[in-house]
């Protein structure tokens, strides 16, 4: 026989049929002009949802308690020691106990203390007391050590700056002398009126040792007029009278006679 659970299980399975009414599919309107209004039907006021059941979950039993274990009674008994003034047995322990404690001390201080420390005298021992000066042993001792030699002589100082490089100056050329262009020989140098043959139909003139009239040209230059002591040439639009055995006289139109 199904139990309660596995009833609601299959009637959550099993489908459910709705409580309200469903509309039914309206009929197509008649064919006339008018429009019928549309049938609806009233809902109910409140709509039932289905509910879904789960099932009960069975309540976790609760843990016991934790047991905290209490430790077992030891089974060695220890030992309590109570101090008995009038027990002797005591008096003579704790008389071991001192005695060892101070044979402690002065095994301690003597292996573990240097040698050349003296203890702090107590306010028992303060007094005077006699010290014994220990000799010096640098009297016994002799040093023997050999001077080593000299450490070589550096050939520069590490710490001095460096020195700076000298400066080599050139000596500066000369200035060349200056090329005078060569003189321009002078054409007229050899233009020298040496003797004038004077006549009133044809002059002439002794230039160096050539014989020329008037209108001729001679080195250059042309005779323009000769007269009873001199001598008219003209060269390169320049005109100059030149006396018989004398230097030349140069003659402008515009400045007059130039010597």
């Amino acid at each position: 026989m199904p139990t309660k659970q596995e009833q609601e299980q299959a009637a959550d399975a099993a489908p459910q049929k709705a409580s309200y009414p469903i509309p039914k599919t309206p009929s197509p309107p008649p064919a006339s002009s008018a429009v019928p209004r549309p049938r609806v039907q009233n809902a109910p006021d409140q709509l039932e949802t289905p509910v879904k059941s789960y099932p009960k979950l069975e309540k976790q039993k609760e843990r016991p308690p934790r047991r905290i274990d209490t430790p077992a009674p030891s089974k060695h008994k220890t030992l309590a020691v109570h101090y008995d003034d009038e027990n002797p047995k005591q008096k003579k322990l704790m008389a071991l106990v001192g005695f060892l404690a101070v044979a402690f001390v002065v095994i301690f201080a003597r292996n573990f203390i240097p040698a050349g420390s003296t203890p702090r005298p107590t306010d028992a021992t303060e007094g005077p007391a006699e010290t014994a000066v220990a000799p010096p042993l640098t009297a016994e001792i002799k040093i023997d050590w050999e001077k080593p030699p000299p450490f070589p002589e550096l050939p520069y100082d590490p710490m001095a700056r460096p020195k700076p490089e000298p400066v080599v100056v050139e000596p500066t050329p000369p200035p060349p002398e200056e090329v005078k262009p060569p003189e321009k020989p002078d054409p007229l140098k050899d233009l020298v009126v040496k003797g004038i043959v004077h006549s009133a139909d044809r002059p002439a003139a002794l230039i160096g040792d050539i014989m020329v009239h008037e209108g001729e040209k001679v080195l250059g230059c042309t005779v323009l007029k000769i007269s009873r002591s001199s001598v008219d040439f003209e060269k390169d639009g320049k005109k100059w009278t030149q006396q018989v055995q004398r230097s030349k006289h140069i003659k402008d139109d515009k400045e007059g006679e130039i010597n």
